[in-house]
């Protein structure tokens, strides 16, 4: 759809669907706020808790944990606020159409009879916002949250560097999707969703093809690791499970942070493993190896594929119920627009998708939960089940993670079980096998 006029314009703004846009916004933002408060009380407690204790957390562990809970949700919280304040007045004050209707003018190089270039100069001059509003709270968290606690390891001139890729990186995948997005709808017509289904799929595809390869080297050095033990082990076990193993990196993940990390990637009989030089300090080479384990269980029981499942479903809904609108000249003029556009639409429409993509997001959650169940009993049936207990409590002492969490909030937010739910399953798969 190119660009288009909206035709009697004053008898279709009398349907305000802005201010359903808002009332759905705060109603989602209080509920985030509402669980926020429910884990800040479970984060002011002090006293350690004797399952904790029994845990082998020292008083000093258990709050540091608190603590560092309790500062990172406040921050959270107030960060949250004030990017949900932004929103409203961005939409109450019909900012988003005056941009829009003067892209041309802010940014004399764009063509305003062109689509894309107009969602292009809009899309840039709302980063250049985004990074004004967003890099004092980045600043913040990293130099002195993370800082305070610890954790921090990211100097001044890796932090500016940083932003600097980022938005590098971000503009050329921008102009390449938002090109490609806008042409997959022109030449879908009716029945765009199926063909953006499968645009989405594709980018996906190429993104975990690229990033690892491409993107995440520009920001961290990944050499091979040395031959010895973990490299000769970590290969006896993905020979064991016919993991198809070619590389094994260490990253070093201690230049901006001593948070610790593991993962894979790669597609078919091309698999590499990457370790944090954080983790491989903190573990010993049994407890590495349940690591991975837990990481091969996930791809045995193709979890990556049964999540993009479930990802695509969720893209679908949103893409028809996009389609009721996309043609809907109140839509666009409710919100300030005096032009239909694809990109405009698409932008408006997340407004309304919230309630359907956070309920969505709690099937995820749920989902994700059981398959980090599913990872560890098969690191138990390869009998690392003690070396991945062991693990799993030094890396919550090293990453100070949160011990007690609030029930419904982690229910809602958590992709991962609480440390404590996942010893007590790998506890009772022990007493079960005695």
């Amino acid at each position: 759809m190119a660009l288009e006029q909206i035709n009697n314009i004053e008898q279709v703004e009398k349907y305000p669907l802005v201010y359903i846009a808002i009332g759905i916004q705060i109603v989602f933002h209080l509920i985030d706020q509402i669980l926020n408060y429910l884990q800040l009380t479970y984060s002011q407690r002090r006293d350690r808790p004797k399952e904790i204790k029994q845990l082998g957390f020292t008083e000093r562990e258990f709050v540091l944990s608190q603590v560092y809970s309790f500062d990172k949700l406040v921050f959270g919280s107030i960060s949250s606020a004030f990017s949900q304040g932004i929103k409203i007045v961005f939409l109450l004050g019909y900012l988003n159409p005056f941009i829009w209707n003067n892209v041309s003018k802010i940014l004399p190089f764009i063509d305003k009879e062109s689509e894309f270039q107009n969602a292009y100069g809009f899309l840039l001059l709302q980063s250049l916002l985004d990074q004004v509003l967003e890099i004092p709270f980045s600043y913040f968290q990293t130099f002195t949250l993370e800082q305070r606690y610890g954790f921090n390891q990211t100097t001044l001139k890796i932090f500016i560097t940083d932003i600097i890729k980022n938005n590098i990186i971000s503009q050329v995948i921008t102009v390449v999707l938002l090109f490609g997005y806008l042409k997959v709808v022109e030449y879908g017509g009716k029945y765009f969703y199926f063909y953006a289904l499968i645009f989405v799929l594709i980018v996906i595809f190429l993104m975990m093809l690229i990033y690892p390869n491409f993107i995440a080297p520009l920001f961290n050095k990944y050499e091979e690791l040395p031959e010895g033990d973990l490299r000769n082990g970590i290969n006896q076990l993905a020979v064991l499970n016919n993991f198809p193993l070619t590389k094994i990196y260490s990253v070093d993940g201690s230049t901006r942070s001593s948070h610790s990390n593991a993962y894979f990637f790669g597609f078919g009989k091309n698999k590499r493993i990457v370790l944090f030089d954080t983790l491989i300090k903190q573990l010993n080479h049994q407890e590495i190896y349940a690591v991975l384990c837990h990481e091969i269980g996930h791809w045995k029981y193709s979890h990556t594929f049964k999540h993009l499942g479930a990802l695509m479903v969720r893209v679908f809904a949103f893409f028809y119920l996009f389609s009721f609108v996309i043609y809907n000249d109140s839509f666009y003029a409710s919100f300030g627009y005096s032009q239909k556009s694809v990109f405009i639409g698409t932008h408006l429409f997340f407004e309304f998708f919230v309630p359907i993509n956070t309920l969505m997001n709690i099937f995820t959650m749920t989902m994700s939960r059981k398959y980090e169940f599913q990872a560890d009993n098969y690191a138990f049936q390869m009998g690392y089940a003690k070396q991945l207990y062991a693990g799993l409590i030094k890396m919550f002492k090293e990453n100070a993670g949160n011990l007690l969490p609030h029930p419904i909030y982690s229910w809602y937010h958590y992709s991962h079980p609480p440390l404590k739910e996942r010893l007590e399953q790998i506890d009772n798969l022990l007493k079960k096998s005695n």
